[in-house]
């Protein structure tokens, strides 16, 4: 019976009708591994260790939400800004240096590097860090590393607004000093260290008491507008409901009339309204 469904195959892929439905079948693979989301990243920077595909979260205010979706643009805040929530943050940026004419100065962080926060997970801890809004109205964003990077990669302006754009987990240690005691005592001892780490990675050094961020961070580089600024503005190619795959509204909203407000403005919008992690 298989021996003879193998011939009428044949026979069939040996007919000129054959060989069209072999060559538009085949340009129909080829177009789909084009498409295929696992392509690698024209412009940015991912470890291979990070994960991509699976959900990430950054809470706003709604209101802040809504003005970034209608600018189409994502908010990258300079990191001396992480400074208010813990001074130790990205240490390793501000270590002193001693230079070659015997000067010892202090690490600064780079003024055209921006950065953007996520999470990979859900949690009372984070809505109560970032959920400002004293009546509750914030909102999280869920997208994906993959689905994040690429609304960032394409397009002439966003190119031409940042060199690369860097994706990496933060890594939780241990100390409890600011490091300063610590010097680098050449400028090649300095290379050294910087490209055993790349520039990025020095920006994802955190203490272990903010583990419960589950922290993931978005790096612009080499940014080119709102230069000497605490934040940018970073344009992005698609809408926002093309790379976000829902929105949740805060749990901690209990008012009926509040909550609906803010779900049918989303849903006018065009997001899909997900449910929160019971708190």
């Amino acid at each position: 019976m298989y021996n003879d469904i193998f011939d009428e195959a044949r026979k069939f892929l040996s007919t000129k009708e054959g060989e069209k439905h072999l060559k538009d079948s085949l340009e129909r693979v080829i177009m789909e591994l084009k498409e295929y989301n696992g392509k690698p990243y024209a412009r940015n920077v991912i470890p291979e260790t990070l994960d991509c595909f699976s959900p990430v979260y950054r809470i706003e205010t709604s209101d802040n939400f809504l003005s970034n979706v209608d600018g189409k643009v994502l908010y990258f805040s300079h990191p001396k800004k992480w400074l208010v929530g813990d001074r130790l943050d990205s240490i390793i940026l501000r270590k002193k240096v001693i230079l070659p004419d015997g000067l010892i100065v202090t690490q600064r962080y780079f003024e055209d590097t921006f950065c953007q926060c996520w999470s990979k997970k859900q949690s009372k801890k984070m809505w109560e860090e970032y959920g400002k809004d004293p009546q509750y109205r914030n909102v999280a964003m869920v997208s994906s590393v993959d689905k994040i990077m690429r609304t960032l990669e394409n397009g002439k302006d966003v190119l031409d607004y940042s060199e690369t754009f860097w994706a990496g987990e933060v890594n939780y240690s241990s100390f409890d000093y600011d490091g300063m005691d610590i010097l680098l005592r050449t400028v090649a001892d300095q290379m050294a260290y910087f490209k055993s780490r790349t520039i990025a990675s020095c920006y994802l050094e955190k203490r272990s008491s903010f583990d419960f961020e589950n922290e993931i961070r978005l790096i612009a580089t080499n940014c080119k507008l709102d230069m000497g600024k605490e934040f940018s503005l970073v344009p992005v190619v698609h809408n926002f409901q093309n790379f976000l795959d829902g929105v949740i509204i805060d749990p901690r909203l209990k008012n009926p009339k509040l909550k609906e407000e803010i779900s049918e403005e989303l849903k006018k919008r065009g997001f899909k309204i997900i449910e929160g992690d019971v708190l």
